[in-house]
Order: C-alpha cells, then structure tokens, then sequence
C-alpha cells in the first residue's frame, strides 16, 4: 500500500500519542485528520453516524494551515468534552485559508492568511458506555512538531500532530 492509499496513522512518540493525516486535498487532509484523533480515542466501528453536527470554524486573525488545523481538532474535541459525543464520519466541505501573497492556490503551510475558513459536517452519537470505551482520552492538539505539508509533485497533503494526553 502507498503511502498516499492510506488516510492516517499513528505515529510514535514518547509521553503523547501521535497521528500522521493524509489528504489528496486539504479537504480531505481535515476528514482524515478528525476520523485519526477519533480512531485513537475509540473503536470507530461501534460509533455509528445517527446524529449530524454543523461546523463553520472562521479564525479572523492571521492563521496558518497548521494553525487552522489545531482549531479544528479542539473544536471537534470541544464537542466530545461538552456534548459527551464520539463522531465516525466526516465531510468537510472546504477549507480556506486566503494568502496575502498570490502563490499557486493561496494554500501553502507557511503562509500567513486574513481569514480561514473550515465548513463541514460530522457525524457520530452520544457515549454509551455499554458499547463504546474510551482508549486514549486525547486533552488537545499540540504546537509540538505540528506540521502540514504539501507535496510539489502530487499536489497531496500530510500533516504531523501530536496529541497531549
């Protein structure tokens, strides 16, 4: 299997726990990233898509891609914390991430952005614990070697995040 055949997968990492995410687009690089950090936390087969989630995330500062992809993992987490749920499906609509600099598709990593957007929808139910355990309990997304990066060749993403538990 090639590397960009998978979705994710978790990599190690010495007192944390951490996930490598793969997209043919950022798009898909945020569904792969969120489906990732659930797949850690729990048993992904026993959570099943009843209940359908919003998200519009829109960061107004100057963010990064990597910036924007911390914001979406918390917010994903925030609902699990608040609303006691576990999500298994993923759809996010688009992701954008508008440049100062005009470069090829105002998307690259370590650019810098008015505003950036995430729309998407999730889906999962509420914790029941006579199905579902908790594995890991993720508290957040970390700074520590975050990293999005897109290949030149491919035109894919891969994104490096390390989880605090």
């Amino acid at each position: 299997m090639g590397e960009m055949d998978k979705r994710y997968e978790q990599i190690e990492h010495l007192s944390d726990v951490g996930l490598r995410a793969y997209g043919k687009s950022l798009e898909e690089l945020f569904e792969n990233a969120g489906e990732g950090m659930f797949s850690i936390m729990c048993d992904l087969a026993k959570v099943s898509p009843l209940s359908r989630r919003e998200i519009d995330i829109v960061e107004r500062e100057n963010v990064s891609v990597e910036q924007l992809l911390i914001s979406w993992l918390e917010n994903l987490l925030y609902l699990f914390e608040v609303e006691k749920m576990l999500f298994s499906s993923f759809k996010v609509h688009s992701v954008k991430v508008q440049s100062d600099k005009s470069n090829k598709d105002g998307r690259e990593g370590d650019e810098k952005s008015k505003e950036a957007r995430v729309k998407a929808e999730i889906f999962g139910e509420k914790i029941d614990f006579t199905k579902h355990e908790i594995i890991v309990a993720i508290k957040a997304p970390t700074y520590h070697t975050l990293e999005v990066k897109r290949d030149s060749l491919s035109g894919s993403w891969v994104a490096n995040v390390i989880f605090d538990i």
